[in-house]
């Protein structure tokens, strides 16, 4: 029965990370401290490694978001390919900012 179950969950798992799922985590971390933000500009997306799969529509691109309040701000982004100049998602990013920022602020 254990067997069977954790056949059931490995190949859902599978069909997950197979279709165009998606899912990005953001973090300050000490690779994002060594990005020289002055080089972009506010509100730039820097593509900084991208892993294809078997899949052709599955990448895991790491990217940095740099913006004057969060400085870089690394995502790990799994999924479709992204675009770094895709206004939709500088802005849904400089809204991720600004809410790191608000929290910052607040303790």
């Amino acid at each position: 029965m254990f067997v069977k179950s954790f056949a059931i969950a490995a190949i859902s798992a599978a069909a997950i990370l197979g279709s165009n799922f998606q899912a990005e985590g953001r973090n300050l971390t000490e690779s994002s401290k060594e990005i020289d933000v002055s080089r972009f500009s506010n509100g730039s997306i820097v593509i900084m490694n991208e892993e294809r799969s078997d899949n052709p529509e599955f990448v895991h691109t790491q990217y940095a978001f740099i913006d004057q309040k969060c400085g870089s701000v690394i995502v790990d982004h799994y999924g479709s390919r992204i675009d770094p100049n895709d206004r939709q998602l500088k802005q849904t990013e400089q809204r991720m900012c600004a809410e790191i920022a608000t929290n910052d602020n607040d303790g």
